[in-house]
């Protein structure tokens, strides 16, 4: 069950297991993970759509947690902080899938009826329910392009909230996704007209 972020007993709880743990208390941090576990798990499937790559991101994520918790700051929301760990974590695996791997090609020519504006085109495969091809799509853009369109489009963030995740400006966040967005309409294109040769020759 996903943890209520306005629930005050919720929040009494981390700042007991919150205090516990920098106490020394393992106990209190493993209600910490119990609590969060489902929603990191959740948050990082936005990243991986393999599951034993989501499962160890999750555990890197809690690692990371527990080292950084002494400098968790009470003025924020405890699951505000969790998920600025966990977009980290996400974004550095899509750099090292980057640099480990060359990206292949994907069949993105029936996407292009969503190529509508620059815009239109993560609104409309969002709205109709075709996260698996969107996935696919974002995967041949760079990490930050990815990053600022899933956050987005995907996980529904606004620019504020995306730019608490990142530590991006707020202007920065605008910019990355105005760009970001006309590399996907353009990458759609390119792959439509691509398949529009290849279905004109084969007709000859």
């Amino acid at each position: 069950m996903a943890v209520n972020n306005d629930d005050p007993g919720a929040a009494c709880s981390d700042a007991d297991d919150i205090a516990a743990s920098l106490a020394g208390d393992h106990g209190a941090f493993a209600r910490i993970v119990d609590r969060y576990q489902a929603d990191v798990s959740r948050y990082l499937w936005r990243f991986t759509r393999n599951e034993n790559d989501c499962e160890e991101l999750t555990q890197t994520v809690f690692v990371e947690v527990f080292l950084s918790l002494a400098s968790f700051s009470r003025k924020v929301v405890f699951w505000s902080w969790i998920k600025v760990i966990a977009t980290r974590v996400g974004y550095r695996y899509w750099r090292r899938q980057t640099k480990s791997r060359k990206l292949g090609n994907v069949a993105l020519h029936e996407a292009s009826v969503m190529v509508q504006s620059s815009q239109n085109v993560v609104d409309q495969a969002v709205k109709n329910d075709e996260a698996g091809r969107l996935f696919a799509m974002l995967e041949e853009l760079s990490p930050r392009d990815r990053l600022v369109l899933t956050l987005m489009y995907i996980e529904e963030q606004s620019v504020a909230e995306i730019s608490a995740v990142t530590g991006w400006s707020q202007t920065l966040v605008k910019v990355q996704a105005f760009r970001a967005r006309n590399k996907l309409k353009q990458m759609v294109e390119r792959r439509d007209a691509e398949a529009n040769r290849r279905d004109s020759k084969d007709a000859d």
